[in-house]
């Protein structure tokens, strides 16, 4: 059974405030970070607006039984960019202008874990200028989590139990009074070994080391990408809503078609990917699951991905 994921993750919080200039600056407010936290993986001014985030989604997780995830430094540099990139160019999309998704955007930064996004923005209604300030200045990130956890598509994201580590980017557009905040669930349950490049003349394979005993690789999903998505063709705007974990028709590897080496935790696969594939991008998933559940799919040969969870993902494009 193919799974095609959409996830509610669009949410415009525009709410009205009227600025109150004081003496204090948004250094004094310091969050106390989680003990599993990853070394500050930028040193801006959003800093221990980062950490203190990071703190309201681990309680929330923890609230709904589900572990702490750590700050991920490199889906934080991709989040940052993402939330960066829709402050300056005024859009509020999960795409970014030329049509890059966000596991598109962790791909190429050398991501290959899964990637679930949320978005948020807070606009700053008030018209007097002489009482508007920074608006990071009256930002209160808890705000932003309290939209997103009452938000179905949003909250599945922040306390899904196999999300192993988030980003988080923060960004703001001065000129519109904007703060933009991007959070970026990643689940990393393989270290996944994958070409960025496969040709259709030969084999392209991905192989991989399952982190964790009991567990092994599931199947494999893969979906073709768009050559270009339409509306960037028609010169449109990126779109708001939620977006689907991968589009165009999909084609599995399916449990026994994959090497698996239980000793050392390691399988090796190939993609259907052939003479005849049309050349492009494609986008894939591995889940994982129990060996129990892995080893009553081969049996029966019949095998469903929602009986495992997203354990890494990669990119190809195909030549």
């Amino acid at each position: 059974m193919l799974r095609f994921v959409k996830i509610q993750q669009f949410l415009c919080a525009s709410l009205a405030l009227v600025a109150v200039a004081c003496g204090t600056t948004r250094s004094a407010r310091v969050a106390t970070p989680e003990p599993s936290a990853d070394p500050v993986p930028i040193a801006d001014r959003y800093a221990n607006g980062r950490l203190e985030l990071l703190t309201l989604i681990n309680q929330d997780r923890n609230a709904n039984d589900a572990p702490s995830v750590t700050l991920d430094s490199l889906a934080t540099v991709v989040a940052q960019a993402h939330a960066e990139a829709m402050a300056a160019e005024n859009f509020f999309s999960h795409y970014g202008r030329g049509g890059d998704s966000p596991y598109e955007r962790l791909a190429e930064a050398g991501g290959t874990a899964h990637v679930r996004e949320n978005i948020f923005r807070r606009v700053e209604r008030s018209s007097d200028l002489l009482t508007r300030t920074d608006p990071w200045f009256d930002f209160e990130v808890k705000d932003a989590e309290e939209w997103l956890m009452s938000s179905a598509g949003h909250r599945e994201s922040i306390v899904d139990p196999h999300r192993t580590g988030v980003g988080i980017g923060i960004a703001v557009d001065p000129t519109r009074h904007t703060v933009f905040v991007v959070q970026e669930f990643v689940a990393k349950h393989i270290d996944l070994e994958a070409p960025v490049r496969g040709w259709r003349r030969s084999a392209t394979v991905v192989r991989g080391r399952v982190r964790s005993p009991g567990q092994r690789p599931l199947v494999v999903i893969l979906r073709k990408e768009p050559v270009e998505r339409a509306w960037v063709a028609a010169g449109q705007s990126p779109p708001s809503g939620p977006y689907p974990d991968g589009e165009g028709r999909g084609a599995i590897v399916p449990p026994w078609a994959i090497e698996w080496q239980p000793t050392s935790q390691s399988f090796e696969l190939v993609l259907p990917l052939d003479r005849s594939s049309s050349p492009g991008r494609y986008y894939g998933v591995v889940y994982v699951a129990t060996a129990a559940v892995v080893e009553g799919a081969i049996g029966n040969r019949s095998v469903n991905s929602e009986d495992g969870w997203p354990g890494g993902a990669f990119v190809i494009d195909l030549f």
